[in-house]
C-alpha cells in the first residue's frame, strides 16, 4: 500500500492530459549531499525516464497492476496516460528517446532504457489483453523499435551501445544493449516471430562471453 502511495507520487499530469513519473527527489532539488535542514524536492531536469532509474513504462505496469486488483480508476488513467505519453514520443525509425524531456533530433539513445521500454510495452499489452482492453499500438510499437535495432545488426556482436534518433549507430560497443535481449524475447513471446528469440540469442551468447 505504501509503495504504491509513494508511486503515485511521482505522477505529473502534462499540459496535453497524459501522465509521467518523475525519477524522484533530489536534496534542495539539486544534485548535492543532503543535510538535516534540506527540503526534497522533484528534480528540476532529466525527470522523466522511459527505464533505467526513472521506470515509467514499469510504472505504468504497476498502476495498471493496482487497477485491475483494487479497481483504482485514477491508476488506470494514469497508467493510459504514460503510455500514450511515450508511444507519442517514438521516432519514424521506431527507436523511442530516453529521456522524455530530451526527445529532440539530435538526442542520444542508449539502449538499456530501449530494452526496458520494450520489455514493458509488451507486458502492459498483454496485461490491457488479459482484461479486455487490448491496446494494439503497444506491441506494434514494440516491433517498430526491434526491427530498427535489427537493421543495424543482428546481435551477433551484441546490441548497439547507444543510437541516434534516426537510426545510426553511434557506440556500437558496450554492455548497454544486453537488456535488449530481454526487450527481444518478450516480442517473441508475444508474437512468436522467431527472428526476435534468435537475435536475442545471439547477442546473450555474445554478452556471455565477452563480459
Amino acid at each position: 500500500r505504501y509503495s504504491m502511495q509513494f508511486v503515485r507520487s511521482l505522477i505529473e499530469r502534462l499540459p496535453d492530459g497524459n501522465y509521467l513519473s518523475n525519477m524522484g527527489y533530489l536534496p534542495d532539488g539539486e544534485h548535492k549531499y543532503g543535510s538535516a535542514d534540506c527540503v526534497f524536492r522533484f528534480r528540476p531536469f532529466g525527470r522523466y525516464e522511459a527505464g533505467w532509474c526513472g521506470q515509467n513504462l514499469s510504472i505504468a505496469r504497476l498502476l495498471l497492476k493496482s487497477y485491475y486488483a483494487a479497481g483504482e480508476r485514477e491508476d488506470a488513467a494514469r497508467a493510459k496516460g504514460i503510455l500514450n505519453a511515450w508511444l507519442s514520443a517514438q521516432y519514424p525509425s521506431g527507436l523511442f528517446p530516453s529521456l522524455y524531456e530530451a526527445r529532440g533530433e539530435d538526442a542520444l539513445l542508449d539502449t538499456c532504457n530501449l530494452g526496458w521500454t520494450v520489455r514493458r510495452l509488451v507486458d502492459c499489452a498483454q496485461l490491457l489483453e488479459e482484461h479486455g482492453e487490448g491496446d494494439a499500438r503497444l506491441i506494434a510499437a514494440a516491433r517498430a523499435a526491434c526491427n530498427c535495432v535489427l537493421r543495424a545488426g543482428d546481435g551477433t556482436r551484441g546490441f548497439p551501445q547507444t543510437m541516434a534518433p534516426d537510426g545510426r549507430v553511434v557506440n556500437p560497443d558496450g554492455m548497454a544493449g544486453g537488456m535488449l535481449a530481454f526487450g527481444f524475447i518478450r516480442l517473441f513471446e508475444a508474437t512468436g516471430e522467431q527472428r526476435y528469440f534468435s537475435a536475442a540469442a545471439r547477442a546473450y551468447r555474445f554478452y556471455y562471453d565477452s563480459y
